[in-house]
């Protein structure tokens, strides 16, 4: 009753897909899709043609041997026109072929394009979320699963012309043959659906050793890690994690699939039967009609063959259309999230043209699923053109800040404004607009040009080199730029061809020249410096003071040196503001900031 309820939600779940995928392809290409689909029917109506040819062929043959007819010339047309049947489908079988590469590349492209956009539209508590990962790999494993339930339609399309025809040629012999022919492609169908159920809801079962698997692989052929990997010599070792992922990922799969053949074959037993059976019926009535029977013979033998061959292609169309149509599943369901930040119906636009006001009022937040308060009742005030520094040992709260400001979440009490306007009612684009960013863990687009790497910064304007010269200088960069062959069209790393590497230090000034390009009011540095020696730390922080004399800056460093220079500096103890004021106030405070300061300037003495 299970594997009954299985087989027909599984198919229900086809036809729901299918139309969801059809719409896809007609936007992909109409005239493609439309033409693969007239190639199928006209393939599925030359077995029935051929069939009736070779019966013709045999019947005149056989007439003019008993007849000792020398003209053949009739003979000669039925063997013409078979061969002219084979070559028009082997010449739609090149030209489905041609199509269906060329079509595959435009589909990919378009299904690609849509996953990008809706990832990218999604929030920061969906990237953080382990369920909504692993359902993201799998889609990711198999995106093909869109093209193919598209072009299996089309086969399917392609088997049941050819079945409905070669049904139509055994009813008028016997109607019993057609129903006897369909039971036994029953038990494939069930056998097969519910493999393919039973193989989705592995995949959702193990969905953190799939992932870990393709991490582990990812990692050992990555050019950035094999250094370190082969430095300590840890590349069996993690090849040996692969390893027993993979096997728990795969040995279900397998394990579903040896089930599955086994009850195939008996199957394919019952199968085998039927077919000898029809053959000695259709034998005894040949004989029972004579030698005119046997062009008859031929022609429903062959119809026959064609009816269980379509039959069975159109099985297996069925099967592999409800394996993808769970994937499928997966893909619209994904496609159907909606981001949880949600935009105001009415934003409102931020007066000041310059940076505004910061004001987090009685700020608490707690990360999803998490037990811990990351902030808790966080009040305080960042004015326009404010140096503000962020201190506290990991943990205190301070990349949480910034993911607050960052509008990445939304604070689970209390409130942010920004001039006086709640930052919820404030379009988020407009608001991103106005902060530029350098993370600690910041990106590095090296197979990018050095230009386009600092263009990222804001792509929302022309490249002006004049501009991003400007950048190169204010980060500090004029000494390895002037180093680069190419310049600003030199590519970042030496695994493209012409590139080259760079160093950390040098990597953290592209980074900073990409906050400087973006030209935004609000400048967040998160460990701005710690790649960068003593007196380039010196230099870039004199370049800040200057570009960003009239904006906001907030910094967040572990390095004094870095933060004693800010115009406040706020200490944060478990999500708390403790101290707050500049370097001199706090160290006559004596409290927790002087401590710090002490410890780390006792490592200079």
């Amino acid at each position: 009753m299970k594997t009954m309820s299985t087989f027909i939600h599984s198919f229900r779940l086809i036809t729901s897909n299918f139309g969801r995928v059809l719409k896809m392809a007609w936007q992909v290409s109409p005239w493609m899709y439309i033409v693969q689909f007239l190639i199928q029917a006209i393939t599925g109506l030359i077995p029935l043609l051929t069939a009736f040819l070779a019966g013709a062929v045999v019947n005149s043959l056989a007439k003019a041997l008993a007849e000792h007819n020398s003209n053949l010339t009739p003979l000669y047309w039925l063997v013409g026109g078979l061969a002219l049947a084979q070559l028009v489908l082997n010449q739609l079988a090149y030209l489905d072929s041609y199509l269906d590469s060329i079509y595959a590349l435009k589909f990919d492209g378009f299904i690609w394009e849509n996953l990008l956009h809706q990832y990218t539209r999604l929030d920061q508590t969906y990237y953080d979320d382990a369920a909504f990962n692993d359902k993201f790999n799998k889609i990711v494993q198999n995106a093909f699963a869109m093209r193919n339930l598209s072009s299996q339609s089309q086969n399917l399309f392609g088997s049941t012309v050819q079945l409905i025809a070669a049904a139509a040629a055994l009813w008028t012999l016997s109607p019993w043959l057609v129903p006897v022919i369909l039971i036994t492609l029953a038990p494939v169908m069930i056998i097969e659906a519910t493999a393919n159920v039973r193989q989705w809801h592995y995949y959702d079962r193990n969905g953190e050793d799939f992932r870990m698997q393709v991490y582990l692989r990812n990692s050992l052929t990555d050019n950035t890690k094999i250094r370190e990997i082969k430095l300590y010599g840890i590349s069996g070792w993690l090849t040996d994690r692969w390893r027993k992922h993979f096997e728990i990922a795969r040995r279900g799969q397998a394990e579903i699939r040896q089930k599955a053949q086994r009850q195939l074959g008996v199957a394919g037993i019952l199968d085998a039967g039927v077919q000898l059976g029809i053959q000695i019926w259709l034998i005894n009535l040949v004989v029972s009609r004579g030698l005119a029977g046997i062009g008859q013979f031929v022609f429903y033998r062959q119809v026959v063959q064609n009816f269980a061959s379509a039959g069975a292609a159109a099985t297996r169309m069925l099967q592999l259309m409800q394996a993808n149509s769970l994937y499928v599943d997966d893909y619209f369901d994904f496609m159907s999230l909606e981001p949880r930040l949600v935009q105001p119906i009415s934003p409102r636009s931020i007066q000041a043209q310059g940076a505004p006001t910061v004001v987090f009022e009685n700020v608490s937040f707690k990360y999803p699923n998490a037990k811990q308060w990351a902030l808790r009742h966080l009040s305080l005030e960042v004015t326009p053109g404010e140096d503000v520094a962020l201190i506290g040992e990991n943990g205190a709260g301070k990349t949480t800040f910034v993911k607050l400001l960052m509008r990445l979440y939304d604070p689970t009490e209390g409130r942010i404004l920004i001039d006086g306007v709640d930052i919820r009612e404030i379009d988020l684009e407009d608001w991103n607009s106005r902060i530029g960013v350098l993370f600690q863990d910041f990106n590095k687009y090296g197979p990018l040009t050095l230009g386009e790497n600092i263009q990222t910064g804001k792509v929302s304007r022309p490249a002006v080199p004049a501009e991003l010269d400007k950048a190169v200088e204010q980060a500090g960069g004029d000494n390895f730029r002037s180093g680069l062959a190419n310049g600003l069209d030199q590519i970042l790393t030496n695994a493209f061809k012409g590139g080259v590497d760079l160093s950390g230090g040098q990597w953290q000034r592209v980074a900073l020249a990409r906050a400087f390009y973006r030209d935004a009011p609000i400048l967040v540095l998160d460990e701005p410096t710690s790649a960068i020696d003593a007196k380039g730390e010196y230099e870039i922080f004199q370049q800040i003071k200057r570009v960003q004399a009239s904006k906001t800056t907030i910094i967040i460093s572990h390095r004094f040196s870095t933060v004693r220079n800010a115009h406040r500096i706020i200490v944060l103890e478990k999500g708390r503001v403790t101290e707050s004021g500049s370097h001199d106030e706090l160290m006559k405070l004596a409290g927790r900031y002087r401590e710090l300061f002490e410890l780390q300037a006792a490592g200079y003495r």
